[in-house]
This record gives C-alpha cells, structure tokens and sequence, in this order.
C-alpha cells in the first residue's frame, strides 16, 4: 500500500474529529488500516518528543458488523462487548491524547436492504458532523434528572 505520509499528517491537522471507517473483520479492523496507522501515526508527530499535534482531537470507529448487537455480549455468540474488542483503538488514541468518542455501529450489514444502507449512511453523518457531542454534559444532564425525579416521588 503506498501511504502518502505527510499528506495524510496534513489532512488529521485540518480535522478536529477524525474517523476510522472499516467492515468489522475477524473483531477488528482490516489490517490495511493498522498499516496505515503504523505507517502515520510517527513518533515526533503522534507521540514521544514533539509528538503532541493530535492532541486533543477527536476519533471515532465507524463499523459495519454483519452480526446482530444482541451476539455482541457476555455469553452470546461473540462473546465480547464492540467496546471491548475496540479497545486497541481507544487506548491508541489515549496514547496520543486524542479523545476517543463511542463508536457507531451499523449491525446486520450482511444483510441490509439498500434502504438500511442509506438510512446508516445518514446516520453516520449526523453522528460524525454533531458539533454539540458531549458525552459527560449528557451523564451531568443524566444524573441531574435522575436526581429531580427522586425528590418528586418522595414529595
């Protein structure tokens, strides 16, 4: 595979979100990708000395999985979590102080009409474009809800 390097550095410094978009392939992703990955993210740039230009940036995995989301759990089929079996990739970008987002999973992939392709396609775009993604505003909104509703029952 010929990388472009310092095209592909120069196209994660003019994103603030970037997205790793693969087919899940035997749980996890297409080793052309971790090639790439090897190939981009240097030391001196990613990491180590000097290596801080992606610092803060946001990624996200973007899959198609051809399984069911119900098989990916403790004791069904799959066995492990997608959280789980993506982990090589939050800790990768925890390492170079990106911040990892939840991924965004298109399930039955193997399967799906041309519609369900399209209604994902959209999807996905709406979830990588959202400027206001904020998961710990969400959890504070949460927990201040949670906390509003138990002193109503109680009065």
């Amino acid at each position: 595979m010929d990388v472009d390097v310092l095209l592909e550095q120069e196209l994660l410094l003019a994103h603030a979100r970037i997205a790793f978009l693969f087919p899940m392939y035997w749980y996890s992703s297409p080793a052309i990708l971790k090639q790439w990955l090897d190939l981009v993210l240097q030391p001196g740039f990613a990491y180590g000395v000097g290596g801080d230009k992606l610092e803060g940036k946001e990624f996200v995995v973007a899959t198609a999985i051809g399984s069911n989301r119900e098989g990916y759990r403790a004791g069904n089929y799959n066995n492990y979590t997608v959280d789980e079996l993506l982990r090589p990739f939050q800790q990768s970008v925890n390492y170079i102080g990106g911040r990892y987002l939840p991924p965004f999973c298109f399930y039955r992939s193997i399967v799906a009409s041309e519609e369900e392709i399209g209604q994902s396609a959209n999807s996905l775009v709406a979830y990588l474009t959202d400027a206001d993604f904020n998961p710990k505003r969400d959890h504070e909104r949460l927990v201040i809800d949670s906390m509003e509703a138990m002193v109503s029952r109680v009065l």
